[in-house]
């Protein structure tokens, strides 16, 4: 079961308030109440019990939140240790690549884990998770299996796990006539983090992979077109909050946040353009006031976890015919001219919408320096967002439902049904500040009636 460790402390006193409350209200007929009786010592006890009411709705809208958020409580986050994450080519330039040491199979054996937001074996028609089983150590037929932490030590052996099961048949990537890569179609329990509980993963178990492509003991397959995504089998079979999951930072460390309730209601989601890749469609450019649009190939952003953010080459050319005083020749990638690149200011931004956000980008976000240069990273297509956009923009994935949301930095295109809900939003906040005051009045009149009640029964 999806399990929330709400805490019961709230709920046990509102409880406990609310039956004092109704203990109050049996000594007292309110089938005669007044406010203004002409009993002071009366009046001061039904003033106390209209208080305490208010008082206990209070605290019912306390508790309210409190558990509405405590599917906040129970979350889990990988944190990525920069020792664990290194750079390699991806099959789109250099790639971030982070693992986890997690486990696998009953009894559980220790697995180290490289998560990977695209299909790691691009070339071939596979798109699913892997794993290294014991067989590639034994035949040595992974010779670049071994660039992993565990240095082909302790791959999975599915022989001992009891929970191991086979899904499909064999699997067989040839290349020039040679098998490149080799497995069946497994699944078994996994398990990511303390916090959370085993998960029946499908996966290919690899016996021989030659590939020059690092993946650790195995790769969990993030992409869009994964249908055995780690997230949605975990939450389909109950045993996680939710299929979202996003990087980002935690006191200070970067990593994997998943298993809890994302709740951003004011953040619009957005349908992929693809169904295989985490992409979106672009419905404008701009750069300054010019619209530059027709200067892309093709008009969609791509999400990954690059090292850098990659600018469509003929955007790039695009803003060099506008500013050829900062380049030399025709390297349209390398703004020359530009000391320490800072000739950037003079340069306007750049700004992307999609169907529900404007994304805004300065020229410092899409250059680096290199020597004296200021270089930009080049894709021969479209927009790649890297990690660290993919941080700075709080990208929200939903493989369940295959969209994204950004939470953070990019304006949001505004709709009649996000306005409705800040209106909502502002009358609760108006109802709630009229209750307290309600409250503080009721407060005052008690101390009035309380300090006449004193002085009355002076003078009798």
């Amino acid at each position: 079961m999806r399990q929330l460790n709400f805490d019961n402390t709230c709920l046990s006193i509102y409880i406990f308030a609310f039956l004092q409350l109704s203990n109050s209200c049996s000594r007292i007929n309110l089938s005669k109440y007044q406010f203004l009786l002409k009993n002071i010592g009366n009046q001061t006890k039904e003033m106390r019990v209209i208080r305490n009411f208010l008082k206990i709705i209070l605290l019912g809208i306390f508790c309210f939140n409190k558990l509405t958020q405590g599917a906040y409580l129970i979350q889990d986050f990988i944190n990525f240790d920069e020792k664990n994450c290194q750079q390699f080519e991806g099959y789109q330039g250099k790639t971030i690549g982070c693992t986890m040491q997690g486990s696998i199979g009953k009894p559980a054996q220790g697995q180290v884990f490289l998560f990977v937001l695209y299909n790691p074996l691009q070339y071939s028609v596979v798109d699913t998770n892997l794993v290294i089983n014991s067989q590639c150590t034994r035949l040595s037929q992974c010779p670049y299996a071994v660039n992993a932490p565990s240095s082909g030590k302790n791959f999975y052996n599915q022989k001992k796990s009891i929970t191991y099961q086979v899904e499909g048949g064999d699997y067989e990537y040839i290349v020039y006539d040679s098998p490149y890569m080799q497995g069946k179609y497994s699944s078994d329990i996994i398990k990511l983090s303390s916090n959370n509980e085993f998960i029946n993963m499908k996966f290919l178990s690899l016996s021989n992979f030659g590939l020059t492509l690092y993946i650790a003991d195995g790769v969990i397959n993030l992409s869009r077109g994964n249908s055995d995504n780690i997230f949605v089998e975990g939450y389909n079979q109950q045993k996680l909050i939710s299929p979202k999951f996003m990087f980002g930072v935690k006191s200070g460390s970067f990593g994997l946040m998943f298993n809890r309730d994302f709740n951003f209601e004011s953040s619009p989601s957005i349908k992929t353009y693809s169904n295989d890749q985490w992409n979106l469609q672009v419905a404008g450019i701009r750069f300054g006031d010019d619209d530059v649009i027709a200067a892309t190939h093709f008009q969609t952003i791509s999400l990954n976890t690059l090292q850098n953010i990659y600018v469509p080459y003929s955007l790039a050319q695009y803003i060099q015919s506008k500013y050829p005083q900062y380049y030399s020749n025709n390297e349209y990638w390398s703004i020359k001219n530009c000391f320490a690149c800072s000739c950037l200011v003079d340069f306007p931004d750049i700004v992307i919408y999609t169907s529900e956000y404007a994304i805004t980008f300065k020229m410092a976000d899409l250059t680096y320096i290199s020597g004296l240069a200021c270089n930009m990273y080049i894709s021969s297509t479209n927009f790649i967002f890297g990690m660290q956009q993919l941080i700075d923009l709080g990208v929200l994935f939903n493989p369940l439902e295959g969209s994204v949301q950004m939470i953070y930095n990019s304006n949001t295109m505004i709709h009649p049904s996000i306005s409705n809900l800040y209106v909502i939003m502002t009358l609760a906040s108006i109802s709630l500040f009229l209750l307290i005051l309600v409250l503080l009045y009721f407060e005052i009149k008690l101390i009035t009636i309380k300090d006449e009640f004193d002085f009355f029964k002076k003078i009798m």
